[in-house]
């Protein structure tokens, strides 16, 4: 097992492929439903689980994105897709090129690829991508900055990045309703992000009065439990249609189900 950073943990199947881990995968999905004792208190537990298989799925960044740009052509214009990057890739100087050659090979518009680094991740390495970055931005392709707030860098670090997105950490927005404090630090990165020009995904959205919670407080999209599960491509293709409201969730449920 391997923890990616923050809740994010990965488990390593040798031998089985995609199907074989699922099987084996419903288990821990069937563990995570039992409640957890906390200081005399049960709590409930979640967790939303997906399968990368290689070479299955593809074993270079180059194969995974031909995968993920084939889904993007079935799914609607508006729709995106969002993609995890480590500091490891976008230090490759022919990264930007080789994205851009993929995307006008497949016929899609750069707006449509979302590209999304953690900011403990990026925290050590700024100086050594801050170039791939600025030309990813650039060429239109859109940046997003993960998990803002789990890491150990402050607001600052906002205006050091040309992204066009932040996502706040869910353990921000898990207790909005309860603590001061985190709605005053949600609404200090809302504000300073909308003036720069990016966007906020609140996510780890759980209820209703969390939902409205990170509608007050000026979030752009919301994503989580209470909107929609994590299922495959057919049914975000359904889950994707434009919504009205102050916080949307069509745009990250897609980015997340076409990953």
């Amino acid at each position: 097992m391997a923890r990616f950073g923050g809740d994010e943990l990965g488990l390593v199947l040798p031998g089985r492929d995609a199907a074989g881990a699922a099987a084996a995968l419903a288990d821990v999905s069937r563990a995570l439903q039992a409640p957890c004792l906390v200081e005399g208190r049960w709590l409930p537990l979640s967790g939303s689980i997906g399968v990368a298989a290689a070479p299955e799925h593809g074993s270079t960044m180059e194969e995974l994105m031909r995968h993920a740009l084939a889904d993007l052509a079935s799914l609607q214009d508006h729709v995106g897709v969002a993609v995890n990057v480590s500091p490891s890739t976008l230090r490759d100087a022919g990264f930007c090129d080789r994205m851009l050659e993929m995307l006008d090979a497949a016929g899609q518009p750069p707006r449509r690829l979302l590209l999304e680094m953690t900011e403990s991740a990026l925290v050590d390495e700024l100086d050594a991508v801050r170039c791939t970055l600025e030309r990813l931005a650039a060429a239109g392709i859109a940046l997003s900055l993960d998990d803002f707030g789990q890491g150990s860098t402050s607001l600052a670090f906002l205006g050091a990045l040309p992204s066009t997105e932040i996502t706040l950490d869910r353990a921000f927005v898990a207790d909005l309703d309860v603590s001061r404090l985190s709605r005053t630090i949600v609404a200090a990165v809302v504000s300073i992000a909308h003036e720069t020009g990016m966007r906020v995904v609140a996510e780890g959205i759980e209820d209703e009065v969390v939902l409205q919670r990170v509608r007050d407080l000026g979030c752009d999209v919301a994503q989580g439990y209470h909107l929609a599960r994590p299922g495959p491509l057919p049914r975000r293709r359904r889950a994707a249609a434009p919504v009205e409201a102050p916080v949307t969730a069509p745009t990250a449920l897609a980015a997340a189900g076409a990953s």
